[in-house]
């Protein structure tokens, strides 16, 4: 046995060097890659935890910059005009935030006006004053409208007007004492489906003579709630005219004439424009600040 223990142990001299080179090559082959593999997967999860980060940061960037739009006093205010646009700085968990505020211009929106409306050379056209507001309204706005009455003189006509009806929109509110122009009087109110309609009834009749013109005006107070064109419906109501100096009125009933013009307010919500970036993220939003709070029109992070 001892004998051949001694002739094994013989044989294996001088393979020791080779073995350790096999197992140096083969462990070169397998562990390299391995931790290349590991180095790789680590810097990409790095990568991937950095952009997140980043995301987050811009992110949260952006809807503090709702925040600011919708609940800080003034933020709002001072975007607009001669300073479109402002920027700040602010830090989320320790990375830096980039952010632009920019207010955008309106739409201007599609008024629909009535078919040209006329009687034997009557026309009647009504204009309000601002005919624009931007919601939210901070509280109520006061409006002057006016109703222009014209007599082309086409007929040679004179016209007699015996009542002039006025339905004011939604959330409109006339102004007591502020007629004036054809009667200083206060109208008769009625609400019709939540709209206050204002009836004006003459007597006597003021006429309106050929090429002239006769103007009643008044104010109203304005809360509206929700975008959109608020329209107003004036008519006027003639039930007699005669020949231009002949002095005689023929008892002819012209009937009701509405007007050309709706004098329609148009409410409008400001839109913004918000740019928030953080390191290699950036997210970027378009918003309108309603009377329920912030309205989310676009977000997209890049």
């Amino acid at each position: 046995m001892k004998r051949i223990l001694s002739q094994l142990r013989a044989n294996e001299r001088g393979l020791i060097l080779p073995l350790v080179l096999i197992l140096l090559a083969v462990g070169m082959l397998t562990i390299v890659p391995f931790v290349s593999y590991m180095y790789s997967g680590s810097m990409a999860s790095n990568i991937s935890h950095t952009r997140l980060v980043n995301e987050y940061a811009a992110g949260a960037g952006a809807e503090d910059a709702i925040w600011r739009l919708t609940y800080e006093e003034g933020f709002k205010e001072s975007i607009g005009g001669e300073n479109p646009m402002t920027s700040y700085s602010t830090t989320v968990n320790g990375t830096s935030v980039n952010i632009t505020v920019a207010g955008m211009e309106y739409e201007e929106p599609v008024i629909v006006q009535p078919e040209p409306s006329w009687r034997w050379g009557m026309v009647v056209y009504k204009t309000v004053d601002p005919d624009f507001i931007a919601l939210p309204m901070s509280g109520p706005v006061t409006v002057d409208y006016t109703i222009t009455i014209d007599n082309d003189a086409s007929l040679f006509i004179t016209y007699f007007i015996s009542q002039i009806k006025d339905l004011l929109p939604l959330d409109t509110t006339y102004i007591t004492g502020s007629a004036s122009g054809l009667t200083t009087s206060d109208p008769a109110i009625t609400v019709v489906n939540g709209q206050q309609e204002l009836l004006w009834t003459f007597n006597p009749k003021p006429g309106l003579d050929p090429d002239a013109q006769l103007t009643l005006s008044f104010s109203a107070e304005v809360d509206f709630n929700w975008p959109g064109i608020y329209y107003n419906i004036p008519q006027v109501y003639c039930d007699d005219w005669h020949p231009y100096n002949a002095g005689l009125a023929l008892g002819m009933v012209a009937g009701w004439t509405p007007a050309n013009e709706l004098a329609p307010i148009v409410a409008c919500l400001p839109p913004y424009n918000i740019t928030a970036q953080a390191g290699n993220a950036t997210v970027r939003a378009r918003i309108d600040i309603g009377p329920s709070g912030p309205i989310i029109l676009s977000w997209r992070v890049e």
